[in-house]
């Protein structure tokens, strides 16, 4: 970016620099910097533009350097994550009472982004977790599953 260090009355000097990381210029002839966005980074100096945090990764600040990591069992559905929140459970994982992200039992489908909430209030949809045909379960232990007779 250009940055003006003089004006001697005969007209002003400028002085080419380099934005920091956390910052790009996308213009050529631009005279400030700007940050990047909540869920984008840039990690050089000198950036022409600003990265999405990839899946997986969150940013809830501007003009960051690095996107954080979502914990082990957890990752995002999109690309430019600006939450903590926006981490979801993986797939084969549900979200318990607790907030905690634990494996799936036999005969329960656990898509991305599964909780404990969305399955006792699954409609069957394919992006819903939902018990398999062939099993079942009771309302207050739904990953309790049982295997239905003659399956």
């Amino acid at each position: 970016y250009s940055k003006e260090i003089k004006d001697d009355g005969l007209g002003k000097t400028f002085q080419c620099s380099l934005c920091l990381p956390g910052y790009s210029q996308e213009n050529t002839y631009s005279t400030k910097c700007e940050p990047c966005a909540r869920g984008m980074v840039s990690n050089k100096f000198g950036s022409t533009s600003c990265v999405p945090c990839g899946v997986g990764e969150y940013q809830p600040l501007q003009a960051q350097q690095s996107c954080l990591a979502c914990n082990q069992s957890r990752t995002t559905q999109l690309r430019g994550a600006t939450s903590p929140q926006d981490c979801v459970c993986k797939m084969d994982f549900i979200e318990d009472m607790d907030l905690q992200c634990i494996a799936c039992r036999e005969g329960v489908l656990c898509p991305l982004g599964s909780t404990m909430s969305k399955l006792l209030n699954s409609s069957g949809s394919t992006e819903e977790p939902r018990i398999q045909l062939g099993y079942s379960s009771e309302p207050t232990a739904p990953l309790d599953t049982y295997r239905c007779p003659d399956w």
